[in-house]
């Protein structure tokens, strides 16, 4: 936090000081409002004059001063507020430059985690909402003291009944106010949790989406983002729910409490203690009263937002420092699989997985068809947790906030083509790399297609052909690990040849997954399952 502090620059906090003394001239305007309402009801109704002029004169001055006090209330308060909008806008803006810069001008900077941008956009928001609670503060507690004490010789002048009334009613409002903020400050906790849920789970989507589109599980991606936007939708729901359900309470109680002191005011106008003026000035000054107590006890809403905040950015720089040293791209050099089991619905699906693969292996997983080949890449990619055991990249526990997407490459049999030309198709997207591409069409001979801007989804592609694409769409990402699961099913004897030659040259990680056989002479691990076992081994 301390990093933070020359947001409050000398200018800044003149301005602030101006500020401040711009709302205690609203709350002593106000306060004044209220003695000479009660002057001018006096002067009309009673024809009490109380600076000896006649009735009517006295009656025209006071309600010339009135108006003018709310002119220049109302004045007051939109350039007040509009001072407010401006220091939060400064504010929010200044420490996200600051934050930002600290984040991205650290080593930290380089972590691939998934939700840095979304995560200090989160906090620059909790920050906002810190900043406006603490000028709302700052800039009303003096004014509200000042107002309460002329409300109070207000009340005393009027009566002494009407004056406790007041002070019993709201103690009674304030304490409830104070424990409808900690309870209000607990749902904003809870609901700040589920954001960040909503977020990590959002963008790990969003950032896993070349998984998707290369698999072509564009339909599995589509219901799982709209899942994520259900659950955070029913979450927030129920919190909206229990948050207006305090304002119940309240509405009752404010209610009731202006019954009870318009019950005591005209008793006590039965017995000749009060006048019908001072009647209507009690219960109109009621609200202003209980509310100017409430805003004194707004610091706690000022210290929950205050601790929300500081909790967020301090997770925010903890979790990098413990986790600056787990993977970055260019340096990923093992992923090992320890003791893994995985149980679904109380079935067991993985058991006992215990798998090393190091940068440059060539890794074939093979096993008949509902083994759990596949399940083991969507452990890879953390698509699901494990129920035991632990995944670990350069020795290190994996965690949900590593973006794997951007350090391992993914095909399938879903040979999908987009409308476009052949390279197109192979970038998706991303900056063409002629060499790259020149050396895929080369080497895994793509060159059947003579026209290199024609729109292939529209040739009468064979699904070897289709597959040769994709094949070469995934070596283009220039990624250090390669998984192929049941990739080349549908490649002629040639074609895996040529692929087999591209393999063999690379010092690329290459994964391999398949229920057929294979030329197990091309990689230096295998990686099977033994149905008499029933059990994973490795070669």
């Amino acid at each position: 936090m301390k990093q933070f502090k020359s947001l409050y620059d000398l200018k800044t906090k003149f301005v602030l000081f101006l500020s401040f003394l711009l709302a205690c001239l609203i709350t002593t305007i106000r306060s004044l409002s209220s003695f000479i309402t009660f002057f001018i009801l006096n002067t009309l109704i009673n024809k009490t004059t109380i600076i000896g002029l006649s009735s009517d004169f006295e009656l025209i001055m006071w309600i010339l001063i009135y108006v003018s006090f709310l002119i220049i209330d109302a004045l007051s308060v939109v350039l007040l507020n509009f001072i407010i909008r401006i220091f939060i806008v400064k504010f929010t803006y200044k420490f996200q430059m600051l934050s930002y810069d600290k984040y991205y001008s650290s080593n930290i900077a380089t972590l691939k985690t998934i939700d840095n941008n979304s995560v200090l956009n989160s906090i620059s928001n909790d920050y906002s909402q810190y900043i406006n609670n603490y000028l709302t503060f700052v800039l009303n507690v003096i004014p509200s003291i000042i107002a309460l004490v002329c409300v109070i010789a207000l009340m005393a002048y009027i009566n002494w009944v009407i004056l406790l009334a007041y002070l019993a009613l709201s103690l009674f409002i304030m304490i409830y106010n104070i424990f409808s903020k900690l309870y209000a400050n607990k749902l904003d906790i809870e609901k700040s949790i589920v954001n960040e849920k909503y977020l990590s789970d959002l963008n790990f989507k969003i950032n896993n989406f070349d998984l998707y589109l290369n698999s072509g599980f564009r339909l599995p991606f589509i219901s799982s983002i709209a899942e994520i936007f259900g659950y955070r939708n029913r979450v927030y729901k129920n919190i909206e729910i229990k948050k207006y359900a305090l304002d119940i309470p309240i509405t009752i109680i404010n209610i009731s409490s202006l019954l009870i002191i318009f019950g005591v005011s005209f008793t006590l106008q039965q017995y000749g203690l009060i006048t019908i003026p001072a009647i209507i000035i009690a219960i109109n000054n009621f609200s202003s009263f209980h509310n100017n107590f409430d805003s004194i006890t707004s610091i706690v809403s000022v210290k929950n937002s205050l601790n929300l905040f500081r909790k967020k950015i301090d997770d925010f720089y903890l979790t990098f420092e413990n986790n600056k040293d787990v993977i970055y791209k260019s340096n990923l050099e093992v992923i090992s699989f320890e003791k893994v089991y995985l149980n679904i619905d109380n079935k067991n699906i993985l058991n006992d997985i215990n798998l090393t693969i190091e940068k440059g292996d060539k890794l074939l997983i093979k096993g008949k068809s509902g083994c759990g080949k596949s399940t083991l890449i969507t452990l890879l990619f953390n698509e699901i947790e494990t129920t035991s055991g632990s995944i670990k990249y350069n020795n290190k526990t994996i965690q949900k906030n590593i973006n794997l997407s951007s350090q391992i490459a993914y095909a399938n049999n879903n040979n999908f083509i987009v409308s476009g030309s052949l390279r197109d198709n192979i970038f998706l997207g991303r900056n063409p790399d002629e060499t790259t591409y020149n050396d895929l069409v080369e080497k895994l001979e793509i060159n059947y297609i003579k026209d290199e801007t024609y729109d292939i989804s529209t040739l009468n592609l064979s699904e070897g052909q289709k597959q040769k694409i994709v094949i070469a769409r995934t070596l283009a990402q220039d990624k250090n690990f390669y998984v192929f699961d049941e990739a080349i099913s549908n490649l002629d004897a040639k074609s895996k040849e040529l692929l087999n030659k591209y393999f063999l040259q690379t010092n690329k990680t290459i994964i391999f997954i398949s229920h057929i056989s294979l030329n197990d002479k091309l990689f230096n691990k295998i990686y099977s399952f033994d149905v008499s076992e029933n059990k994973w081994i490795l070669e």
